[in-house]
């Protein structure tokens, strides 16, 4: 469903170009993450331009087929290679992407954008920025690296935890932890100088995931 629908006001029709392939910052061993970049076609407006995976290609009448039986609208700009040059080779696109890392930054050029993304893709970033705005988060102690955790820390923590990288993706990095022996034999997973987090678990069965688009100044879900 298009943005400004759901949001139920007009946005500007600004143009963008999607690659949204996460193989330079994905985990190594997920089955089917070269075909990420085609779930980004639901977020794009026939005016955009999208980047797709080759392998998609054979089944393009079948996916359009079912965006138009469902109502979806999409673009129809498609180029099939994920070559991130495209980025900054279109006059007037914007670019979507996964993430805005330093490859992505080589063909755009806004470092102010990657400067961002850097800083608040460290989970303990994240939280010490929560801490700051006062924002309501699960106990979490932050670490510049494994070799930080004092013993008297160790003591006040409630089990069961979660062990985490303070960068990750998809997952991989993080550990639950039933008592301090687990906590111990998990650290065995990260290098020295890993900066980790451990933070308290979360009782629930419901989960908050939001997402947002940057559209001019604003933050959109």
């Amino acid at each position: 469903m298009s943005v400004a629908i759901l949001q139920s006001y007009h946005l500007p029709q600004s143009k963008h170009i999607f690659n949204h392939d996460i193989m330079n910052c994905t985990a190594e061993g997920v089955i089917g993450n070269y075909l990420y970049s085609g779930r980004a076609l639901g977020i794009t407006e026939p005016w955009d331009i999208i980047q797709l995976h080759e392998n998609l290609e054979p089944l393009w009448q079948d996916i359009t087929a079912h965006y138009q039986r469902i109502g979806l609208s999409h673009t129809e700009d498609v180029i099939w290679y994920l070559n991130l040059k495209h980025l900054g080779a279109h006059i007037g696109f914007q670019p979507s992407v996964f993430y805005y890392g330093p490859d992505e930054c080589q063909y755009w050029g806004d470092f102010e954008w990657l400067n961002t993304v850097e800083y608040i893709n460290s989970k303990n970033n994240f939280m010490q920025l929560a801490n700051e705005l006062g924002i309501d988060v699960p106990m979490t102690l932050c670490f510049d690296s494994k070799q930080d955790l004092a013993i008297d820390t160790l003591k006040n923590i409630n089990y069961p935890c979660y062990l985490k990288a303070a960068i990750s993706v998809s997952g991989v990095g993080i550990y639950r932890c039933e008592n301090k022996t687990e906590l111990f034999e998990n650290l065995r997973h990260f290098t020295t100088n890993t900066p980790i987090q451990i933070q308290e678990e979360v009782k629930t069965e419901t989960f908050l995931n939001l997402q947002y688009k940057v559209v001019g100044n604003e933050a959109v879900r």
